[in-house]
């Protein structure tokens, strides 16, 4: 079986995970590229030769890691969507994205746990603060707020 690439995003371990997938011809396997350090998923295939495929052929090329983000900026991604956020001395959590099909189904609260886990886990102890700013066709700035709110983070609005 072929060796896995790094993780194209930051460079880490990849591992390919299974889960079950419900078909219009009964239930299978389904094998993905996950990096734990990351969040990176790549697509779920039917055989774990096709998920390393998937796995190498983005690491390429040379297997470097994808400058995505500039020096004081960090990127967590799913493959429900994705968020950044700073590990300054006043850490923000910004441009939180879930595609369209995967909203309202938690997904969010898994980003933003995962942004918060990675803020705390550097050491900082103080309140995080989050930027407010709804998607077209999502929830409503109002709400959007109440969320972040009971989340316990800081809610900021952009300048418009």
């Amino acid at each position: 079986m072929e060796k896995l690439k790094a993780c194209p995003f930051c460079g880490k371990k990849m591992q390919i995970t299974t889960s079950k997938c419900i078909t219009a011809d009964g239930s299978k396997t389904g094998y993905h590229g996950y990096c734990a350090e990351c969040g990176m998923h790549t697509q779920t295939r039917f055989s774990e030769e096709e998920a390393i495929a998937d796995v190498n052929r983005r690491a390429e090329p040379e297997n470097k890691p994808q400058e995505l983000c500039s020096k004081d900026e960090n990127f967590i991604q799913t493959k429900f969507g994705y968020c950044f956020y700073t590990l300054d001395s006043n850490p923000l959590i910004y441009n939180l994205y879930v595609h369209p099909q995967y909203r309202r189904c938690g997904h969010s609260n898994t980003l933003l746990r995962l942004a918060i886990g990675r803020i705390r886990g550097n050491g900082y102890k103080g309140d995080i603060r989050i930027q407010a700013e709804p998607r077209e066709n999502s929830i409503g700035l109002e709400d959007l707020t109440k969320y972040y709110k009971s989340m316990g983070l800081i809610v900021e609005y952009p300048q418009t």
